[in-house]
């Protein structure tokens, strides 16, 4: 029997609107395609352009070598994640392959519709602080590839309560709440 791979989204209503989403892309066998800071400049770019083009606020973001976490929220009633996500990962692969001859991303992501009970700025320190998580350096606002197009982070930065993203929990053999 073929392994069926289990519907996971809600209603595609969730995903449009104002509503506040925490997204990861991985690149493609996790590989450090942005280790270096000409291919992270690029992809940042991007995401900035592609963010604005289709409606959202980057809250915050944090750009590792071979993954990106972004907090967004939609700026308009008709803004859609699940297009802004496929868009995203359709430009900057097409664009990744011919900068760098390989596959950019995996196939699949990761996004999480964050719910009134959540708060947005645990999350965005969650995302800031993944380079220290990852021993890239002791400071988050030393990381050069992180950012928030919609706060000044680095001037008022804190180290929020934990938060612990629901794929961890599920890990940990906990349910999300």
């Amino acid at each position: 029997m073929p392994f069926e791979r289990k519907g996971i989204r809600l209603e595609r209503g969730r995903y449009r609107g104002r509503g506040l989403f925490f997204l990861t892309f991985c690149t493609a066998h996790r590989e450090p395609i942005f280790v270096l800071p000409r291919p992270a400049e690029w992809l940042v770019g991007r995401l900035r352009e592609l963010a604005l083009r289709y409606s959202f606020h980057l809250h915050a973001w944090c750009l590792m070598p071979d993954h990106l976490h972004v907090l967004i929220a939609g700026a308009l009633d008709t803004s859609d994640m699940i297009f802004f996500a496929a868009r995203f990962k359709q430009v900057t692969a097409f664009e990744g392959k011919r900068l760098f001859g390989k596959t950019l991303w995996q196939t699949h992501s990761y996004d999480h519709v964050v719910r009134g009970d959540e708060a947005g700025e645990r999350i965005a320190a969650y995302i800031w602080s993944n380079p220290v998580r990852k021993g890239l350096c002791k400071d988050p606002r030393d990381y050069p590839q992180s950012g928030s197009d919609t706060v000044e982070w680095k001037r008022t930065f804190f180290t929020a309560a934990e938060w612990t993203p629901p794929w961890k929990l599920n890990q940990l053999g906990r349910k999300p709440s």
